[in-house]
């Protein structure tokens, strides 16, 4: 089967975020001085991402996951590169894998061998070979 792949299944991908976005939090710089946080309304020291988007660190983790793990700015809706905002490239990395599988999966060829590969049919034949277990399709 061409184009397998070895990626982790979306709802996998998306727990080890969750887990991980905690350690990446404490790397983010925040502003100098406290800010009123747009969720929140309270007065602390926030992160700036965009136009006038500021966000503390205590509901940046609910924003990121309820906005599908994407950084969208709270004024003019324009969607933040994970590199302006994150700073471990491995996460950034991270991030722009689960991105995408994502799009992949949204391919009329996108096929799930039951070993969890993920492949897009590129070759048309109805029967195809996993490259990951060597199981036929």
């Amino acid at each position: 089967m061409d184009g397998g792949s070895g990626l982790v299944d979306i709802d996998s991908h998306k727990a080890t975020l969750i887990v991980d976005i905690q350690d990446e939090l404490r790397k983010i710089p925040t502003q100098s001085t406290n800010s009123t946080c747009l969720i929140c309304t309270e007065e602390k020291r926030c992160i700036k991402f965009c136009c006038s988007s500021i966000i503390c660190k205590q509901c940046f983790p609910n924003y990121f996951i309820y906005g599908d793990f994407k950084i969208k700015c709270l004024t003019c809706n324009q969607l933040v590169s994970p590199a302006k905002v994150f700073v471990t490239p491995e996460f950034i990395q991270s991030l722009v894998q689960l991105d995408e599988t994502k799009t992949m999966t949204q391919n009329i060829d996108f096929q799930i061998c039951t070993c969890g590969a993920f492949s897009i049919n590129s070759t048309m034949h109805a029967k195809q070979r996993c490259n990951n277990c060597q199981r036929w399709l």
